[in-house]
């Protein structure tokens, strides 16, 4: 099962404890989607990324990012586990996430 939340915070600790944190325990998401929409929401997703390490929670969901200001580069300095430019890539990166290939030995 594939849920994908998209994320506009004000409040990332609020947010964190009324659906992240319950909702990865009760839920058990595979992804979950993160979208800043200004540049001034970034740090938002890094609070988020560590709030799950910090929970015991990170090794248990794939993490997502994009939005307008968002890149790969800094999704890779954030610890998130795929980057999208648009809805369309998303779901080409989310299947490669939750089925990744496989190494030839």
């Amino acid at each position: 099962m594939v849920m994908i939340h998209r994320v506009l915070l004000k409040s990332v600790k609020n947010w964190f404890q009324r659906n992240s944190k319950k909702g990865c325990r009760v839920k058990k998401p595979d992804i979950l989607g993160l979208s800043a929409l200004l540049t001034t929401t970034m740090p938002e997703m890094k609070k988020i990324i560590d709030a799950l390490t910090e929970s015991g929670l990170r090794d248990q969901v794939k993490v997502m990012v994009g939005g307008a200001p968002v890149n790969e580069t800094y999704a890779r300095q954030i610890g998130a586990d795929g980057y999208a430019a648009d809805a369309g890539e998303s779901i080409e990166i989310a299947k490669l996430l939750l089925n990744p290939p496989q190494q030839s030995t």
